[in-house]
């Protein structure tokens, strides 16, 4: 099912069979903030294997249904990962407890709250920037929240990522605070 469509791109909800290419983007767009959640899981597995699985479990917010994704010529180009802000209790789950630690950190928001939709990931392709992707994926994603009944969008990103900074900020986005232990802006829109 097409969402939007740009001269670019078409958009579609994920489906289980973008679960790989997902986890590839996650693992681009939070390069610099993620741990290692192939160290804490299991040693064989890399990381985009391990949010592969955990996609394709399709338990909490873990799903491939919370992206957006842009497709051009063929191929994955962008994708955002969004979700409600609101903690999801993996323990309720028979899981390992490495996983539930995994699921826990991994697919939790850590901002926001109860009006607000949270941006886990956000990512374009270096060769698909700079022709309106990732403002159809900003865009979408605010209608998706609202329509869902959220007042807010919320978002953290690297104090010194002016290139993100930028394309939040030309979406409607503010600086309303930070994490300094982290280094990262929290960001939010109003809809």
């Amino acid at each position: 099912m097409t969402v939007g469509m740009n001269t670019a791109a078409s958009y579609r909800r994920g489906l289980p069979g973008d679960s790989r290419r997902i986890a590839d983007l996650m693992r681009r767009a939070n390069s610099d903030a993620i741990f290692s959640l192939s160290d804490l899981i299991e040693s064989g597995m890399t990381q985009d294997e391990v949010i592969d699985k955990m996609l394709l479990s399709g338990i909490g917010h873990a799903r491939p249904g919370n992206s957006i994704i842009a497709e051009s010529s063929g191929r994955i180009a962008g994708m955002i990962f969004i979700f409600p802000a609101e903690r999801h209790d993996y323990s309720v789950y028979d899981l390992d407890p490495r996983w539930e630690r995994a699921y826990d950190s991994f697919f939790n928001p850590w901002l926001g709250g109860g009006d607000s939709y949270f941006i886990h990931s956000f990512a374009v392709l270096p060769e698909f920037q700079k022709i309106g992707i990732g403002k159809e994926l900003l865009s979408l994603s605010k209608k998706r929240a609202a329509r869902e009944g959220y007042s807010r969008i919320t978002v953290g990103t690297g104090e010194g990522n002016s290139a993100s900074h930028g394309a939040y900020e030309s979406a409607g986005f503010r600086v309303v605070g930070s994490e300094l232990l982290v280094g990262m802006d929290i960001l939010e829109c109003a809809l």
